[in-house]
């Protein structure tokens, strides 16, 4: 089985000393067991680069491991990989989650000042934040925000995706999840406008959607997603 993995960054040394170490322990470490009983030991080959200061600037370090001895030693980006359009797709999805996280942070302050000012506490956090009308309409900025970008990023990988995968399914967890996402703010931003939804309730359905963005962003992406693996 072979791997590949490309670490780039600004600094040089901690970039490089990752490809490094990985490769040391890839050789070292990873020794399966073949059919046969016998321990095989895999193949690594660690490239690097940066730019003319060694300290600071944009650097680069490749790894290659392998089953079997290699004779390239350098990873193979795939094409798409390159493209603009995945450019502007990555971008769109992390400001809309960026969107989605701040108005999740905003609702949450919402609900503390709330239950402090029900309480009648009114101590560092009421001093310090704005008032609820103030932390709702930041709230619902960042959402809407957040909605119009990951839209556009769904967007764009709706019209993409075929002319890059041609094996690839509309029914990928992680793009179901996604769609499924954009509908529930969709839904909320829709509730705001047509039921004149505000305050509590609106901050809570903002916390639970965040939740479900979480669970996207973590058990989805990492264990169920087909093509947004590229490896």
């Amino acid at each position: 089985m072979d791997s590949q993995v490309r670490f780039s960054g600004f600094g040089g040394q901690g970039v490089i000393l990752m490809g490094i170490v990985l490769a040391r322990a890839a050789v070292l470490y990873d020794r399966p067991v073949g059919e046969d009983g016998k321990v095989k030991r895999k193949s690594a080959i660690q490239t690097q680069s940066y730019g003319p200061s060694a300290r600071g600037g944009h650097s680069k370090c490749d790894v290659k491991v392998s089953d079997e001895e290699m004779l390239y030693p350098f990873v193979e980006i795939p094409d798409y990989l390159h493209s603009l359009v995945l450019g502007f797709h990555v971008a769109a999805a992390l400001l809309g989650y960026t969107g989605i996280s701040l108005s999740a942070v905003y609702g949450f302050l919402f609900l503390m000042l709330y239950h402090d000012i029900k309480s009648s506490r009114f101590g560092l956090v009421y001093n310090r934040l704005p008032n609820l009308e103030g932390l709702e309409g930041m709230s619902y900025r960042a959402e809407l925000f957040g909605f119009v970008t990951l839209g556009i990023a769904i967007a764009i990988g709706l019209l993409w995706l075929p002319t890059v995968f041609k094996d690839f399914s509309y029914l990928d967890p992680k793009l179901v999840a996604t769609v499924v996402i954009w509908a529930i703010y969709a839904v909320g931003l829709w509730a705001k406008r047509r039921f004149g939804w505000k305050g509590r309730k609106t901050m809570l359905l903002s916390l639970v959607a965040f939740c479900i963005v979480f669970f996207s962003m973590t058990i989805v992406n990492i264990y169920l997603s087909e093509f947004h693996k590229f490896h």
